[in-house]
């Protein structure tokens, strides 16, 4: 079916369509761009704490 002929065809049976942003994250997919930045600001403060716990045992079990 041709773009034209569905377009007429949704038209006349009132039929509708939107088009949603879907966002992705990691191989994850959001419906809603809250959920992805929520996960994303997680996965980064997760990433930050055990790099930060990581240069603190190191300082301590090698000190200069």
């Amino acid at each position: 079916m041709t773009e034209p002929e569905a377009k007429r065809r949704m038209e006349h049976h009132g039929i509708t369509t939107t088009q949603e942003a879907v966002y992705y994250y990691q191989g994850f997919r959001y419906g809603n761009l809250t959920d992805a930045l929520s996960y994303a600001e997680r996965v980064s403060s997760r990433a930050s704490e055990l790099a930060a716990r990581k240069r603190s045992e190191n300082e301590r079990t090698h000190p200069e």
